[in-house]
């Protein structure tokens, strides 16, 4: 009677194998839920200290709102925004909805993938995207040498995180990154300044690295062209502006799960397509 009711090995390692796939399951969209309550927190918390109200005006039969540096936009995409002098300054975060066509797929998948913010500002060079970096110019050398990514449409520039000061790198391109890493979207171009649009990226470091060696990692060429960017929920992905492609006045800063990198080229297009949206020609 009691060998009858013995379960079966591969009936005890197909359970297992369900309970481990709920708990990941669980965990997935535990993170996913978490993250928008923290957006919309951030956005209500944001909204109750904005006392500035943006005013809102017709322009060629249109309802727009102006921002402080004076593209206008919008009115229904804009006049929440964070505001200033009664000016939008940049949009609360978002979801955004984008479409990826896989190469293995026939049918597009959907997605979302997180906008932080928005914005209408006038930037000098693309350094000034990053907090730390805005006061580096958009010298020539910052874009030699481009190496690719075999894995990801990214390519290193390894002269881009460089002071002004201290000029290109002479070794460039070999052994490590003698500055901060940036990697730049290929074949994305700004309608100005011709540059791709930058990104900073984590990889996914080897377990048991001592603190000497992750930093050594986290600027070695060859290793970070040969490193994967983790998928692992809740694992940083790539952190970067991406411009609008008529005018470059609009951008908005992503942050992008390691699952999105494989597709970064066709989310920043979308993403590009939908800023110019948000415009208002003044003629």
């Amino acid at each position: 009677m009691l060998e009858r009711l013995r379960i079966p090995e591969w009936q005890k390692k197909f359970l297992v194998a369900l309970m481990v796939f709920g708990v990941g399951c669980m965990a997935y969209f535990f993170t996913s839920y978490k993250l928008r309550m923290d957006a919309r927190l951030e956005a209500r918390l944001a909204a109750a200290k904005n006392s500035c109200k943006i005013r809102v005006f017709q322009h060629n039969g249109q309802d727009v709102v102006e921002t402080i540096q004076g593209v206008m936009i919008k009115a229904y995409y804009g006049e929440y925004w964070y505001c200033r002098d009664g000016k939008a300054i940049e949009s609360y975060p978002l979801f955004f909805p984008v479409v990826i066509q896989k190469e293995e797929s026939q049918v597009p998948e959907k997605d979302k993938i997180f906008i932080k913010s928005i914005a209408a500002k006038s930037y000098e060079n693309p350094s000034q995207y990053f907090y730390n970096h805005q006061k580096k110019f958009n010298e020539a050398w910052r874009w030699r040498p481009r190496i690719p990514h075999p894995q990801y449409p990214l390519d290193l520039y390894p002269n881009f995180g460089r002071e002004s000061q201290d000029g290109p790198d002479p070794q460039a391109g070999k052994g490590i990154v003698r500055g901060a890493v940036f990697w730049g979207v290929r074949g994305a171009k700004h309608p100005r300044w011709g540059t791709p649009d930058i990104f900073k990226c984590w990889f996914e470091l080897p377990e048991g690295r001592s603190p000497q060696e992750e930093n050594y990692y986290a600027v070695n060429i060859e290793w970070l062209l040969g490193a994967k960017i983790s998928e692992k929920i809740g694992a940083e992905g790539c952190q970067g502006v991406v411009s609008d492609k008529r005018t470059g006045n609009i951008t908005a800063e992503l942050w992008l799960k390691g699952r999105n990198i494989h597709h970064i080229d066709q989310i920043i297009e979308q993403v590009s397509d939908f800023l110019e949206t948000l415009m208002v020609e003044r003629e």
